[in-house]
């Protein structure tokens, strides 16, 4: 997905043809920038990716160290995530 939005972002750009209105509140709201001044990411607020952004910080270190614990735990935190998703208790 990622590769797709940069390519979109990047060829969005370099066209001259057609405009973009951007409403602010809307805009901040519903997008985030992923760290990359020249890409915003479609994002929104889910619970997947707030558990995926706190567990952020830990992942070089769990994926160098103990990759067998890091797909272990991650499958396991995706698959409550999703659990909790189809029993709408988050979004």
């Amino acid at each position: 997905m990622e590769k797709c939005e940069v390519d979109y972002t990047l060829r969005w750009k370099q066209q001259s043809e057609f405009l973009t209105a951007i409403f602010p509140s809307y805009h901040h709201k519903v997008f985030t920038d992923e760290g990359n001044a020249q890409q915003v990411s479609f994002r929104t607020t889910r619970f997947r990716y707030k558990v995926a952004r706190l567990l952020e910080p830990v992942r070089p270190l769990l994926v160098k160290h103990a990759n067998p614990v890091f797909r272990l735990g991650k499958a396991i935190v995706q698959g409550s995530v999703t659990t909790l998703e189809k029993l709408r208790i988050v979004r």
